[in-house]
């Protein structure tokens, strides 16, 4: 996947299919982190990579 491509430099990558009003999305998760610093900072690289709507989500 494209995903994975792009993403798998900045840790490890899952992609979940998730499906909305009938209409399949993709879920991708990079991670995990260490810390929530590290996590925001790979926030910022995976932003840069075209996923403008990235988040960090946990503690």
């Amino acid at each position: 996947m494209q995903a994975h491509s792009r993403l798998g430099g900045i840790g490890g990558v899952d992609v979940s299919p998730v499906t909305v009003n009938g209409a399949t999305y993709y879920r991708v998760q990079v991670g995990p982190f260490g810390d929530r610093s590290s996590a925001e900072s790979a926030r910022a690289k995976v932003a840069a990579a075209g996923y403008s709507g990235a988040r960090v989500v946990g503690p």
